[in-house]
């Protein structure tokens, strides 16, 4: 359960992180580059040096760069990386924007989505007789050379009167907000975790309390 928590703590900390602030005048096409299609991925160092460019000709060879450094197969005239956060990309705003006032790649869902892929399973749980809301809990194998666990979950859940899905720290929500607005004042962390485990052995797992 530490590894859960410590992991959440951490895609918290990554989905603030690169909600920057918005980047000085560039013209459309870099800022678009910048602040929507590399913004989970590019390093605040990278982002300090693209900033401090002056010309179309620097912008243009530090895009090369950018990409043939992350490319797994430097000399094929296919780069991996690129097509697959560019597949990532166009995946989150066709499917992950619905019920969202944002595009796809801005919500939650998306941001976990373009950072560590497309999960190995989902489980969606909707809201039912089992007093739970609206959830969906991902599954990921996670690359252990990065840091992270063999195997962990990842929980979205709906709150009370809003479509779009949020990501929830077992710190920071507690297990009292996976269930309907009615339960959530009138149990304690302990108890809403038990009504939990009543509806998903797995999904209390990865809701621990502390």
């Amino acid at each position: 359960m530490k590894k859960i928590f410590a992991l959440s703590v951490l895609i918290l900390n990554v989905c603030v992180s690169v909600v920057a602030t918005p980047a000085p005048a560039l013209p459309d096409k870099w800022k678009h580059w910048l602040d929507e299609e590399v913004v989970y991925i590019i390093t605040p160092k990278e982002k300090e040096v693209f900033l401090s460019l002056a010309s179309e000709r620097e912008r243009e060879d530090f895009e090369k760069a950018f990409w043939l450094q992350r490319d797994p197969t430097p000399g094929t005239p296919v780069n991996e990386f690129k097509d697959e956060h560019n597949k990532r990309l166009k995946y989150a705003n066709e499917f992950l924007g619905r019920g969202s006032f944002q595009p796809g790649w801005k919500t939650d869902r998306g941001k976990i989505y373009v950072i560590l892929g497309k999960p190995v399973d989902v489980q969606r749980y909707y809201e039912s007789a089992q007093n739970l809301v609206p959830c969906e809990l991902w599954h990921y194998q996670g690359d252990t050379s990065l840091g992270l666990p063999p195997f962990f979950y990842i929980i979205f859940y709906q709150d009370q009167g809003s479509s779009e899905y949020k990501l929830y720290s077992p710190s920071f929500d507690g297990p009292q907000r996976l269930l309907q607005r009615t339960l959530q004042t009138n149990l304690s962390r302990h108890q809403a975790y038990q009504k939990i485990r009543e509806a998903s052995a797995e999904l209390a797992e990865a809701s621990p309390i502390f």
